[in-house]
This record gives C-alpha cells, structure tokens and sequence, in this order.
C-alpha cells in the first residue's frame, strides 16, 4: 500500500514536471507565445470585418485573405482625445483599392468649432539605433448618423521609407516587414489657422496640450512659421509650388529614448500624391518647456525638406545625406543649437560620405555652411546686382532630381568646385574651430593637442596620433620619416611632441621643417591659449621652433587628402643640430671648463648674507661638440653641499651653457661662472656666482 502511494506521488510529480516543461515551452519555444506576439484573427464576412469598436471594410477593394489580424491596444480616452478605441491591425497583404475604417461616435460627442475628426495611422519604423520611431498619416474623418468614417489607400503607404525626413535621426527600415502593420485610432483634433491660412496648427484636444499650448504660444508658434516661409521666399526658393494651402503640422506624441538619449522632435511626410497633400509633424515634448526658438528651428529643418520637395520629387533620385544637411543647416539658422562637436570625427572620414545615408548628412551641416559662408548665401539679396545670394543652393536643387547620385557629385563640384580645391582651406578651419564651419563648440586647438597625448576622449582618437619628435633622427640626413592613412577628402591631425633634452639639441635660431614626400599640402597649427596660426605650404617651416615649445605653444600638424581615393601619406621632420655651425673643431678649445671656482652663493627669497663657496668642476669626457664635467658645490663655512652628490652634465664649448635643473652658463674662457636654483615653483631660489 505504502509503495503504491508512493507510485502515485512520484506520477503526480512527473505530471506536474512536464505540464510546467510544457508551459515553458508554450511560452518560449517554437517559436513561443512570449517571444512572438500572435494578433487575434477577425473573420471578413461579405467584406466586412467587425471588430469590439471599430470595423474595417473591404468591399471597395481586393483583398484576397478571409481574416484580420488584430489586437486592441488602448480604449477610449475623451480626456486626451481618443474617441476610438486603438487597434493594431496587420494586413497580410496589400488591398488594392481603399479601405474604410469606421467607429461608433461616443455618445453626446458633438464637435464644436475649430474642432475636427481625424484617423491617425502609425507605422512602426527602426531608427539608426534599432529605436522604434511612429510615423503618422492623419486622414480626416466625417461623422454621419452616429459613425465616424475615414477612407484609406494602404497601397500608398508602400514607399514611406521614403516619404519620411526625420528632424532627429533617421530610420532605417520598417519595424514589420512580414505584414503590412499599422495602428488606428480616431482621434478629435483642435485646428488653428495662421493668420495667412497658410498654416493649420492641428493639436490633439487634451489635457496636456490644453496646459502647454496656450492661446500666447499658439500664436507665436504660428506667427513663426509665417516669418520662415517669408525667409526662405526672400532667399529666392519656389517655396510656393504648392497651391493647396494650408499645410497641415500636427502636434503629437513622437516617441523618444531616454536612456540613449535620443528624441525626434519633428518630421515631414510626403505624399504620393504629390506636393499639395505634404504634412508635418511636431513632438508634444516641444511645448511641455517651450521655448520658441528651439520650436521654430525644428519647423525650419522640417520646411527645408518641403522646399527640397519643390524642386526634386521624392519620386525621383536624389541625395539624402544632402537633404539633411541643408535642412540641418536651417535648423541652426532659424535658432537651433546644432552641436556637432560629439560627431566632428566623422568629417575628417571625408568631406563627402561613403554612403548616401541620411546619417551622414546631420554632421555634413558644416560642409553646407562653409559653402554658404564662402558664398555669402545668408546675405539675401545682393541690392547692386540684385542676384540671389541662395543661386548656389537653388540651382543644386532646381535640376530636378532626373540624375543618379555621380550627376548629384558632378552639379556639387560645378557650383562650389572639386573639394580638392577647398579641402586643406576646409579642413584648416575645422582645426582652428572656426565658427563657418560650425567647429566652435569643438575642441580649441591647444585643448585637442592635450586630448591628443593624454588620450583623453575616444572619439578623436579616430582620426589624431601623436608622433615623439626625436632629435637624433631629425637632424640626420634622411630625417624624421612618418605616415598616415587618410580617407578620400579627408585628414588626419598629428600631435608634435619633443621632450627638453631633444630641444636642448635644436639650433635656437634654425628651422623646423615638415615636408609632404607627394608634394601634398600640409598644414602647421601653431597655438597657445586662443592664440592660433596656421601656416600652409608643401614646406612648412617653424623657426625657432625650440624656443617657442618652451614657451608653452602647441604644434598640430594636419595631413589632408584632396583625392578621391584613400591614400597613405608621407612626410618628412628635419631640424637643425644646435652646433652644426661649429666647422673647425680644431680651434675649439676641448676642456676649458675645468678648475675650481671661488664665489658666493645669495639667497633670493629670504634675502641672507652671501655665503662663499667653492665649486669643483672636473672633466670627465668628450661628448660631440661638448663635454661632460662633474660639478661639485659646497659652502666653504658649513661644509654642507650645495647639490645632493656630484652634478654631472653636458657643457657646450660654444656657448658654455647647461641646461638641467640648475642653469650653470659659463664664460666661454671658463673663467667664470653663474648659476640660478630654482625652488619647486620654478621661482629663483638662490644664485650662485664664482671666478676661477
């Protein structure tokens, strides 16, 4: 009996094993409810399917399937605008025709003025960093006997990829690609119109957006976009091809993600039916904090993109990394703060990217700047000739878009010239943080020299190196040989670095001298604090170059590519020895320093009597055009030594100096002699004086 009761339980346990066993894999096996979401299925009986809230009909269109896929997502929420519930619909096809979406009005709804119906449709995009990004279309909606009724066209949703400029980071890709997946939800919208009609203000009627966006901001954000297409209509683009006004900028929720820090706060969506049916959108998070600049710079980036509409239809080619980077260019111009110094890196990965992303256009913004600063774009109109100041960005757009992406090259290189022309000049000014070429949040000169040899930030260590400058080889025949690889219309920037005994060995008042072995053109950044100068040339030389490192400057050496293939390039350091104008050794005197020396030592800071001293100075060997000497120091009445040990140093013949922690300089018949002791501060301690 015991063992059968046992049987029983070891069975109720091996049951109760492999009902869980068969739970876990329900759940995350094959591929598992949890780790695939399944939709519910909706029967389409006679075209019609007939969800809890909301009905799709099919009849107007072919649609092969006889189910929905569907889940509700959200109920309705009169308080923040919802008056539909929200579904996920999936459509495992596209229906080719349109389709209409319906849904019973919420009891005693009724819509007063400036109050308007709309159907939001979301799709689910993958941003740069795999984010999920909602790009909307908003269909207006009509309400009849109690429905409200909104007709779609899924199969002009096939290109959004696109239709869609993003003011923030770009997508990439759809977040279904297996399905046609979108969400719907009819929604009351709040319509504003500028004072123009030229602009529709469409909010979402809530709570949140009652509380942020006053009657005040309202107007001002209105008002701005009136003074923007007024800008760009006074720059001379054909901002008015379109005839259809208003266009419609829908304030509502853009997703954003904190932890990697990223939000998108404005987009603009074409559409396939051409210039007239455009629209915006802008981020509610944009007026939780309003600040109207930062508002009006997002609505500029956003209206860039409609005026590039205007010349060149999404339909056709064109360059995306260009797109974003005028339409970041307006962004800054009409108030944003644009900070592109994280990124700057990618610039001197060349002047044009590898790839027509639109990623690669955000950081390019400085590229469209120096052209503009070189052009004088942001001076209007020239009121003596009365040509355009924007001619060059007009006529790049005004081609029409009919080329590929070599003709968008060939149009850039005829209006602003090859970028082996502007390259070094380009570059020069990245460098030295110039603000035309938006590098003055970027690090200064002497700051990025430090960056440099402490290896301090990641990012510049992409495209920087350190070369040690070794007095040895410089001053040989063949010189200081090094290299770098640099990218097509790009450049690399090296950090020069020497320690005290290299310069020691330099001629004071020689040269340093860096040459390209290809002839290129290099150029030497001299900086100290916000003192910068550039020097340009095939040779660069630096006189006193020895001197001047002393004197705290910092040297960058920038090495630039003005071809369009990658290539290493060479260059060579050479300097001048310190006693290379000695030609005679035979009429240099070989030991005239040594003897012992009667003197005094004063104490500067705490202003004692002098002291008498001795000093011992004992050659020890010839070294090149100098000596070595061991010199001893010691106070005649104590007895106690001057330096810890015997000093032993190099003293030149020619000039009788020694350059270490103390500043021995002889007369050059080693009669006499002066020495300075510095304290930890480097402030004179005491000076020590003697006769032989």
């Amino acid at each position: 009996m015991n063992k059968k009761k046992g049987a029983g339980a070891l069975f109720m346990v091996l049951g109760a094993l492999l009902a869980l066993q068969t739970a876990v894999v329900a759940l995350f096996g094959w591929p598992g409810f949890l780790v695939k979401e399944r939709l519910g299925r909706t029967n389409i009986v006679e075209g019609m399917a007939v969800l809890s809230g909301m009905q799709v009909d099919f009849s107007g269109c072919v649609y092969e399937s006889a189910v929905l896929e569907n889940k509700k997502t959200a109920t309705v929420d009169l308080d923040e605008g919802a008056v539909s519930v929200t579904y996920d619909l999936a459509f495992s096809s596209i229906p080719e025709g349109p389709v209409v979406l319906s849904a019973p009005m919420p009891e005693g709804l009724a819509l007063e003025e400036g109050e308007a119906l709309y159907l939001d449709i979301g799709f689910t995009m993958l941003d740069s960093t795999g984010e999920e990004v909602i790009v909307y279309d908003h269909v207006q909606a009509s309400a009849q006997e109690g429905w409200m009724t909104a007709e779609i066209t899924p199969s002009a949703y096939e290109g959004m990829e696109s239709n869609v400029y993003l003011q923030s980071g770009p997508y990439l890709r759809r977040g279904y690609n297996e399905k046609m997946r979108f969400n719907a939800q009819f929604k009351l919208k709040l319509v504003h119109a500028s004072q123009s009609e030229r602009f529709n203000l469409v909010i979402d009627k809530s709570r949140i957006m009652a509380t942020s966006l006053t009657e005040n901001v309202r107007e001002e954000v209105l008002s701005r976009m009136e003074q923007v297409f007024q800008r760009m209509k006074e720059f001379g683009f054909n901002v008015e091809k379109r005839t259809k006004w208003p266009m419609d900028v829908f304030v509502t929720t853009l997703p954003s993600n904190a932890k990697k820090q990223t939000k998108i706060y404005g987009l603009y969506v074409s559409s396939p039916w051409g210039i007239n049916h455009g629209h915006m959108d802008l981020s509610r998070s944009l007026f939780m904090s309003f600040n109207s600049d930062e508002t009006t710079s997002v609505f500029g980036h956003e209206f860039m993109h409609y005026v590039q509409e205007c010349y060149v239809s999404s339909m056709y080619k064109r360059l995306h990394w260009l797109d974003e980077a005028t339409a970041t260019f307006f962004e800054k111009y009409f108030g944003g703060v644009t900070d592109h110094g994280s990124k700057q890196y990618q610039l001197y990965e060349g002047i044009l990217p590898e790839s027509d992303s639109p990623e690669e256009g955000y950081v390019r913004a400085a590229l469209v700047s120096y052209w503009a600063s070189k052009g004088g774009w942001l001076e209007g109109k020239d009121p003596l000739t009365g040509t355009d100041k924007m001619a060059g960005l007009i006529k790049l757009y005004a081609s029409g878009g009919y080329f590929g992406e070599e003709g968008w090259l060939e149009r850039m290189r005829d209006l602003f010239g090859d970028p082996s022309e502007y390259a070094v000049d380009f570059f020069a000014r990245m460098v030295l943080a110039h603000d035309s070429v938006w590098a003055d949040v970027a690090y200064k000169p002497y700051i990025l020299h430090s960056q440099i040899l402490n290896k301090a930030d990641e990012d510049i260590a992409k495209f920087t190196s350190e070369l040690k400058l070794l007095w040895d080889l410089m001053t040989s025949e063949e010189g200081q040989v090094s290299s770098v690889r640099v990218p097509a219309y790009g450049a690399r920037v090296v950090a020069l670095s020497m320690d005290m005994d290299g310069l020691s060995m330099l001629k004071e008042d020689g040269k340093l001298t860096i040459t390209a072995q290809g002839g290129e053109t290099l150029v030497l950044v001299r900086a100290l604090s916000a003192k910068n100068v550039a020097i340009k040339g095939v040779t660069v030389s630096a006189p006193k170059f020895r001197l001047t490192l002393e004197d705290k400057y910092r040297y960058l050496l920038l090495v630039v590519n003005t071809t369009a293939e990658e290539k290493t390039i060479s260059y060579k350091v050479t300097g001048e020895a310190k006693f290379l104008e000695q030609k005679d050794e035979s009429q240099i005197e070989k030991v005239p320093f040594s003897g012992t020396y009667k003197g005094v030592v004063n104490n500067l800071q705490m202003d004692e009597p002098e002291h008498s001293i001795t000093t011992v100075v004992t050659f020890v060997e010839n070294y090149g055009p100098g000596g070595v000497y061991q010199i001893d120091c010691t106070v005649d009445k104590t007895g106690k030594k001057i330096i810890d040990g015997r000093y032993t140093t190099t003293i030149s013949w020619a000039t009788g100096e020694v350059k270490e922690d103390i500043d021995f300089v002889f007369s050059l018949d080693g009669k006499s002699f002066v020495g300075i002791v510095n304290d930890l501060s480097g402030t004179p301690w005491v000076t020590i004086t003697g006769e032989r």
